[in-house]
């Protein structure tokens, strides 16, 4: 019967040959039949017309366009003359223990595996999935408990699985083991807490004199510690104990470390110790004290340097105060280093411009006025140093000072009123201030003090001198205590007849004594006048009095002296 029905379809093919040629509408008889499900799918929209027969028996007048792969849909794709002829592929059908491999093939135009998968099974313990629904051991290691290996620090969590016996088996790691601390807990691993560690054992608590009976526990930092109440910390002692309980012994003294024994000029080398009263002590043989010297030195090792009156003798000796008078424009309104000859001669008696100076005796010393003493005329002070120590020379010279005083017709208590703080380094000429004063400035320089109006017998004058040193209190104060500077006047003794303009003069000079000074303090008496100054760093002063005029041949005196104990 097929064959009867490929002849017809022969016949039919020769006789329409100016139209391409049918589809077979039979299948192949030796060809497989496939299962219902597995039949091709209907064609496409649009491809329902046969496809031209592109291959060896394609109708004449038509062209053969290329041929596409093969594919499984019940035609011959590539035009090789067989349909569907794919080369079977490797699958896999089911799960678990029910999976199976077989082939990909077509057949009826439709790709099939031709395995079929295994039967499910019960489940079991054994790491395989025998219901085949997906899941493995499902039953057997979904258990609530935690699973893991070691133990205290050890201890680490893992997983349930199903062994090769079909038992439960838990798969963790345990951790490694580490040296036993005191920290409550199992360190080494070894099921025990703080085993070996003798804790509670009879120990000593504290430091020092603090230490008390106690037991071992473990302390905040895992390490074993003595617990008990400890005694109270006392304030350490220099006596080989450790009151404060810090673990240290007499660590607030020093002990062994260099010092010094004895002062100034007896200090010697000594070695730090504890005394017998708990403090620390500097042990060493200082040197023997010799008499105070005026040397910048402690001879007598009490602490002070050249105190009381030391150095007395020394200012007296190698310091001079200069005194010095000028008349109207002969110096300039301001410090000099020199007025006239002075300081390089002691005196100069000569001219517009006169001065003296002590001379390291103790004694007066004087210089002559030039005509009337007015507004027009200044007074000039200073003191200079320069001895053997230049180092004690320039600290006289810069820390004591001698002041002058001046004041117009008040007084002398104007003068003696003045804080010698308020005196000026140079007075400019005028009418103004009244009283006033001017000091040396330690500096070594004159300084100029212009006076007031006509000097007669209702001026007065007065002098200090002042040591001072923040630094070195000692000294400048007994210095100042032990020295004495006076300030005089002389007018001109009628009773003697000299010649003034040949510089000749009846004035007191180079002598131990000016009328009641030095035995007085002040001596307002006579035609010879003074003033002292007493160890108070205070102005002290003088009147003229007695209708008597500062003028020509008349003059003052300076003296610089140790005060009388």
């Amino acid at each position: 019967m097929r064959a009867l029905a490929a002849l017809a379809l022969l016949t039919l093919a020769g006789c329409l040959d100016d139209f391409p040629a049918a589809p077979a509408l039979v299948p192949d008889a030796d060809a497989p039949l496939a299962d219902a499900d597995q039949r091709p799918p209907p064609p496409p929209p649009g491809d329902g017309a046969p496809a031209a027969d592109v291959g060896p028996d394609a109708a004449p007048g038509i062209d053969a366009g290329p041929c596409p792969p093969e594919r499984c849909n019940g035609r011959d794709d590539d035009c090789d003359g067989r349909v569907d002829e794919l080369e079977p592929e490797p699958c896999v059908v089911g799960r678990g223990a029910c999976q199976r491999s077989g082939r990909l093939r077509c057949v009826e135009a439709a790709v099939i595996c031709d395995a079929q998968p295994g039967v499910p099974a019960t489940e079991a313990c054994n790491r395989v999935d025998d219901d085949c629904d997906g899941t493995t051991d499902e039953g057997f290691v979904d258990v609530p408990d935690l699973c893991a290996a070691g133990v205290g620090r050890c201890e680490r969590s893992g997983d349930w699985i199903c062994g090769d016996g079909g038992e439960i088996e838990c798969v963790a790691e345990a951790g490694p083991p580490q040296d036993e601390a005191c920290n409550a807990a199992d360190d080494d691993c070894d099921g025990a807490v703080d085993e070996g560690l003798g804790l509670g054992s009879a120990c000593v608590a504290g430091l020092g004199r603090c230490t008390r009976d106690g037991v071992t526990a473990c302390g905040p930092d895992a390490d074993v510690i003595c617990v008990g109440e400890t005694g109270e910390p006392a304030p350490e002692r220099c006596d080989g104990a450790d009151e404060d309980c810090d673990g240290a012994v007499d660590e607030d003294f020093q002990v062994g470390a260099a010092c010094a024994v004895g002062r100034g000029a007896c200090e010697r080398p000594g070695v730090r110790a504890c005394g017998p009263d708990g403090e620390g002590v500097c042990v060493g043989e200082p040197g023997l004290p010799v008499a105070e010297q005026c040397n910048d030195v402690d001879d007598d090792c009490d602490g002070a340097i050249d105190e009381d009156d030391t150095c007395a003798l020394y200012v007296v000796q190698q310091c001079r105060v200069w005194l010095g008078t000028a008349d109207v424009g002969a110096v300039p309104n301001r410090p000099q280093p020199a007025w006239d000859g002075c300081p390089a001669a002691e005196r100069d008696w000569d001219g517009a411009v006169r001065c003296t100076s002590t001379r390291g005796t103790g004694r007066f010393y004087a210089v002559p006025l030039v005509g009337d003493v007015d507004d027009n005329d200044a007074l000039g002070v200073a003191f200079t140093c320069g001895g053997a120590v230049p180092a004690l020379d320039a600290w006289m010279q810069r820390h004591c000072e001698v002041f002058l005083g001046h004041a117009d017709g008040l007084g002398p208590g104007a003068v003696e009123a003045l804080d010698p703080a308020s005196c000026a380094g140079h007075v400019p000429a005028g009418f103004a201030p009244n009283p006033r004063c001017v000091r040396s400035q330690g500096d070594g320089l004159f300084h100029p003090m212009w006076l007031r109006g006509d000097v007669d017998e209702n001026d007065s004058f007065g002098i200090a001198l002042r040591c001072q040193d923040d630094a070195r209190p000692d000294r400048a104060a007994g210095l100042q205590a032990s020295l004495v500077a006076r300030f005089a006047w002389q007018f001109r003794d009628r009773g003697v007849v000299f010649e003034c303009s040949a510089g000749a003069s009846a004035l007191l000079d180079d002598t131990d004594d000016w009328s009641g000074c030095p035995r007085e303090g002040v001596d307002n008496s006579g035609t010879r006048r003074c003033a002292s100054s007493t160890g108070d760093g205070r102005l002290h002063a003088f009147e003229i009095g007695d209708r008597h005029d500062v003028e020509v041949c008349s003059g003052f005196g300076i003296s610089l002296d140790r005060r009388a104990p």
